[in-house]
């Protein structure tokens, strides 16, 4: 009974990632960022929480890449808190203080900046 749990709880996540996948490709034939950057850093959580630290950091750090870059700027604070608070705990996961440390920081600026306490809670939770 107790080994068929984690089973069941793997079955899920893959469940849920094959479906973010799906809304992923649908939000690609749109061309909308904003639903682009958005499923992607879905999937990208997803994979950190299944443990699958290659598929994260690919996923995530490919997102931060275009996010980051002049005159996008439709990404809203809250995707972009989110984004650099999964950053901070892939690269936690990974080992790397120095990167995990450089985007806590970022995170919490941009939290602290929107006023929300619960991205603000939630960053230094790392």
């Amino acid at each position: 009974m107790l080994k068929e749990q984690p089973r069941r709880h793997l079955a899920a996540f893959k469940t849920v990632r094959r479906n973010l996948s799906t809304i992923l490709k649908e939000a690609l034939r749109t061309g909308d960022p904003k639903l682009i950057h958005n499923a992607q850093i879905n999937l990208g959580e997803k994979y950190l929480v299944m443990g699958n630290l290659q598929r994260a950091n690919s996923v995530l750090v490919k997102t931060w890449q275009e996010v980051k870059k002049p005159g996008i700027s439709y990404t809203r604070w809250r995707y972009k808190t989110r984004l650099l608070f999964a950053l901070g705990e892939l690269y936690r996961s990974l080992g790397d203080n120095k990167e995990r440390l450089d985007f806590i920081r970022k995170a919490l600026n941009l939290a602290q900046k929107s006023g929300v306490k619960k991205h603000q809670a939630r960053v230094l939770m790392i």
